[in-house]
């Protein structure tokens, strides 16, 4: 399946993704950052016309669903945990998409959470660097499904968090991960000239919003 993923959600045929962080020096088996509140983001992008121009980006501070404000990375003997935590997070988030991105020392990984809590686990492959600014559109990805038994997903209203289980085995093994995660969603806009509205939020602690084929990535993290 080949996508551009700064355009197409899987659901919806429309996707975002952003510039992925410098990388950083390594951790040991647990890390965790805080994210900004109320930096939700929203921009349009046009069904009628084949462009590159989504628009001019606007805040959504009353956006909580979509709205990142922690991200953090277990690296066990037998798992990955990664807890996304949001400004809200509902027992049945149905309109929300959640990626969750693993980078691995071979290859990279995404979690895609749609329509309330089932997802699947994909390698996934981008057609240039990552690190790179790419080409304007946000790239396009290769993605391959991975059987995966074990994969769980859990929504902790509680403590307003996500919490993502991947076995290592589904990883290859990895001696370390680092993770990105994006929240978002899409609305069409019907019209003459219909549109779709996305309002996204990346875990980015440093506030960069371009655009890419993943999502920002954390510190490498190794395995405890």
């Amino acid at each position: 399946m080949t996508y551009c993923a700064a355009v197409r959600l899987r659901t919806l045929a429309a996707a975002t993704a952003l510039l992925a962080l410098a990388p950083l020096p390594a951790s040991a088996e647990t890390w965790h950052a805080r994210d900004a509140r109320h930096d939700v983001r929203t921009f349009d992008v046009s069904l009628t016309e084949d462009t590159c121009d989504f628009g001019t980006e606007h805040r959504v501070p009353t956006d909580g669903r979509r709205d990142i404000t922690r991200l953090g990375v277990d690296h066990g003997s037998e798992n990955v945990v990664v807890e996304v935590g949001l400004r809200r997070v509902t027992r049945h988030p149905r309109r929300t998409y959640l990626a969750v991105a693993l980078r691995t020392p071979d290859s990279n990984f995404t979690v895609d959470l749609y329509r309330g809590l089932r997802g699947s686990l994909s390698e996934v492959t981008p057609t240039f660097d990552p690190e790179s600014h790419g080409d304007g559109c946000g790239g396009v990805l290769t993605a391959t499904e991975v059987p995966c038994d074990g994969l769980e997903i859990e929504a902790d209203r509680r403590h307003d968090q996500v919490v993502v289980t991947v076995p290592r085995t589904c990883l290859d093994a990895p001696t370390w991960v680092r993770a990105g995660a994006l929240a978002a969603t899409s609305t069409v806009v019907r019209g003459a000239d219909p549109s779709l509205s996305v309002s996204y939020d990346v875990w980015a602690p440093d506030g960069r919003t371009s655009f890419a084929a993943l999502p920002p990535f954390g510190p490498k993290v190794l395995v405890g």
